[in-house]
C-alpha cells in the first residue's frame, strides 16, 4: 500500500442539510472534467459510471460491481486502470495477472482492498464463480501449510477490475454483477506519452480524492433518508447498493435520471453482447421470437441448438451435456425474464421423468 494524497481536513458536505455547497459542487465538476480529459472514454455516461464505481469502491462494506475495461490494442486500457487504482487504493504494484488457481485468487482478495487484473484473455467457469464471490463477499477455510488438521479462515469482499481485449465476461451471473467500460483506439495525433499523463494526474490527484470523498459523504447522507425512493418504481437491479449510490450523487455529473439511463443502457448492452457468445441463450431467444411459446425436453433443446448453429454458420461451440444445458438455462433465466418471457421447469409424466422446459 501507499499513502493517499494530502487533502483538506474538512469536507464540503453540510452537516445539517447533507448537501454540497454550490461552490464546491462547481469545483468538483471542474476537477472531474479535467480528469475525464486524461482518460480515453467514449462518452460522458461512461465517465459518470466510472466515477460512481470509484465512490462505491471506497466504501468499506460493498458489494462492488466488477469493473470490466475492454478495448482494442493501443486504447490506453492499462493507463485507465492504473489511474483508477491509484485513486481508490494507491499501490506500488497496481496491476497483476489473474491467478489460475482458486486458492491464489482468494488469498489475493483477502490481502488487498482493490484487485486489478491486467491483460486478461479468458476467464474459466471456476474463476468466474470466484470473482462473483469476491464481488459480493464470501469466506473459505483452507488447510494450513505443514499441518494435517489445522485450518486458516479467509474472508473476502473486494472491488475488482478486469482489463483485456475482446469480450471477457461470458457467464450471465458475472455479467449481472459487472460494469462495462469500452475504450477505442487512439490516433497518432491524439496519443500522449505516459509521463505527461502521470504528471497531470499527480497534480490533480489531491483534488480528485477530495471530490470522491465528498461524494461518498454526500451519498451516505442521502442514503440514510432517501434510500427507499431513489430507484424508479422501486425495482432495484442486482447490484442495488451501487445503483442507489449512483442515484444519490448523479446531480454532480448530470441531470436527474442520468445515472439510471446510463446504468440501464450499460446493462442492456452487456446482455446483448452475451447473446452473441452464448448458443443456448441465442437459440432460446430465436425460438421466442418465432413462436412466443415453446415446450420440450433438454434433448429437444439440444437438437434445436445444433440445428440453428449449423444453419447460421456460427462458430459458437454447441453444448453437449443435457445437465449442462439445464444448469445454464437456470443461469440465464434472469435475462430471459427481462426479455419478457416466463421460464418454467417440469418433470414429464412419462416413465423416465425427464425434465422439460416451458417458455411462455
Amino acid at each position: 500500500m501507499r499513502a493517499f494524497p494530502q487533502t483538506r481536513k474538512e469536507g464540503s458536505v453540510d452537516g445539517q442539510t447533507g448537501e454540497l455547497a454550490a461552490g464546491n459542487r462547481a469545483a468538483h465538476r471542474q476537477t472531474f472534467k479535467e480528469f475525464a480529459g486524461l482518460l480515453n472514454l467514449d462518452n460522458a455516461a461512461d465517465f459518470q459510471l466510472l466515477m460512481t464505481w470509484c465512490v462505491c469502491a471506497l466504501t468499506p462494506e460493498g458489494p462492488y460491481p466488477v469493473l470490466t475495461v475492454c478495448g482494442e490494442q493501443g486504447s490506453a486500457k492499462s493507463t485507465l486502470v492504473r489511474l483508477i487504482h491509484e485513486l481508490v487504493d494507491p499501490s506500488h504494484a497496481p496491476l497483476r495477472s489473474l491467478p489460475s488457481s482458486e486458492k491464489d485468487l482468494l488469498i489475493s482478495a483477502s490481502n488487498a482492498h482493490l484487485l486489478a487484473f491486467d491483460n486478461v484473455s479468458t476467464i474459466s467457469a471456476a474463476t468466474s464463480d470466484n470473482l462473483c464471490k469476491i464481488s459480493t463477499g464470501g469466506a473459505v477455510a483452507l488447510r494450513r501449510a505443514g499441518t494435517d488438521a489445522d485450518e486458516i479462515f479467509l474472508e473476502f469482499k473486494a472491488p475488482i477490475i478486469l482489463n483485456g481485449i475482446g469480450d471477457l465476461v461470458l457467464r450471465p451471473d458475472l455479467a449481472d454483477r459487472a460494469l462495462f467500460i469500452n475504450t477505442s483506439a487512439i490516433s497518432a495525433e491524439e496519443r500522449r506519452d505516459s509521463g505527461s499523463i502521470t504528471r497531470a494526474f499527480n497534480e490533480l490527484s489531491p483534488r480528485l480524492t477530495e471530490a470522491l470523498l465528498d461524494l461518498l459523504a454526500l451519498a451516505r447522507s442521502k442514503l440514510m433518508t432517501e434510500k427507499a425512493g431513489l430507484w424508479h418504481a422501486g425495482k432495484l437491479p442486482r447490484m442495488a447498493e451501487f445503483a442507489t449510490l449512483g442515484m444519490a450523487i448523479e446531480d454532480v455529473f448530470g441531470e436527474p435520471g442520468s445515472f439510471t439511463a446510463a446504468y440501464d443502457k450499460n446493462r442492456a448492452t452487456a446482455a446483448d453482447d452475451l447473446i452473441e457468445s452464448d448458443p443456448i441463450l441465442f437459440t432460446i431467444l430465436e425460438l421466442w421470437d418465432e413462436k412466443r411459446c415453446w415446450s420440450g425436453t433438454m434433448q429437444d433443446l439440444q437438437v434445436e441448438i445444433a440445428r440453428r448453429l449449423k444453419t447460421s454458420g456460427s462458430r459458437l461451440p454447441a453444448p453437449t451435456g443435457l445437465a449442462q444445458i439445464s444448469s445454464h438455462v437456470k443461469r440465464i433465466k434472469p435475462i430471459l425474464v427481462k426479455k419478457g418471457m416466463m421460464v418454467a421447469f417440469h418433470r414429464a409424466a412419462s416413465k423416465d421423468r425427464r425434465r422439460t422446459l416451458e417458455l411462455f
